[in-house]
């Protein structure tokens, strides 16, 4: 068995001043907002460990959760004690409050990864992305003198090292959406995304219910969705124009959900709706076209 190079390390040891109270249980599309991104990472089926304080509340994950070394550290903090805590020669820095991480977008930045380079870092929005960057054990001896320093800041940290730009011109270039680095800091932003996410009220008591009915649905659902070579947003679109041609309501809202909550654009979405039109009739594609604007609108 070939030993891994790289382990996910989710950071969710912040204070959430900004928003208040724990943001990472927050509850997003009926789970908390950190499993979203514990899901997308399971995906690369790599070693994966949470960084948090209160580790009896997060074991609830059942992962290694490790507890900072450099308490009020910050987010350096945070990515010092997910190096220390990894066995692999680099890490996959993710923040918890990115809830739309996409794990192709995760294995390609695994795959830029070379002895030559100390950081593998997207820039999005004018603006580095340390919390969703790659990073090799060969920083540890620099992030250990700044925090010896109480030196905090990140930006300082990057500035000593070797990085290798993702610019948001070549996110695009390779079909990567830029939401998977929305990240939700405020009421205002969790308010907004859940608004556009969240899922009827009987589905979420049906999960809560029926907890292994629901985990052996989304077991089967993982098994189709690696049965064949389609990348997640192809699916998410077949997935959508299925419940169309079912001419199911429901079905439908809760997929256009999904897309919007992967990053996939209103135009695409709405596109599904228009190739309706010369296979299931006009007025079939009007009504899905109504359905999907439920939510889009």
């Amino acid at each position: 068995m070939i030993p891994a190079k790289t382990t996910l390390a989710i950071l969710a040891g912040g204070q959430s001043r900004r928003m208040g109270r724990n943001k990472a249980f927050l509850p997003l599309a009926g789970k908390p907002m950190v499993q979203h991104v514990i899901d997308a990472a399971s995906e690369l089926q790599l070693p994966l460990i949470l960084i948090a304080n209160d580790i009896d509340r997060y074991g609830v994950f059942e992962l290694p959760v490790y507890a900072d070394l450099k308490p009020g550290g910050g987010a350096l903090g945070g990515i010092y004690t997910a190096m220390i805590a990894s066995e692999t020669p680099s890490v996959l820095c993710l923040a918890c409050d990115m809830p739309f991480v996409r794990p192709n977008l995760l294995r390609y930045l695994i795959d830029q990864c070379t002895d030559a380079v100390d950081v593998i870092i997207p820039q999005v929005g004018g603006r580095l992305q340390p919390l969703h960057a790659v990073y090799h054990r060969n920083v540890i001896p620099i992030i250990e003198k700044q925090l010896a320093q109480n030196s905090f800041a990140i930006y300082d940290f990057l500035a000593l090292v070797r990085i290798s730009t993702i610019t948001e011109a070549v996110l695009h270039a390779r079909g990567f959406s830029t939401r998977s680095f929305v990240n939700l800091n405020t009421p205002e932003d969790w308010e907004r995304e859940t608004a556009m996410t969240d899922l009827p009220k009987i589905y979420t008591q049906l999960r809560e219910t029926y907890p292994e009915i629901a985990k052996a649905y989304d077991n089967l659902g993982d098994a189709a969705h690696r049965a064949g070579p389609l990348n997640d947003e192809s699916r998410q679109l077949v997935k959508l124009s299925l419940a169309i041609g079912a001419g199911l309501e429901g079905a439908t809202h809760a997929h256009t959900r999904r897309a919007i909550e992967m990053g996939i654009s209103t135009d695409a979405i709405r596109h599904v709706t228009l190739l309706a039109i010369t296979t299931l009739g006009f007025p079939q594609a009007v009504r899905a076209l109504t359905w999907v604007n439920d939510i889009l609108e």
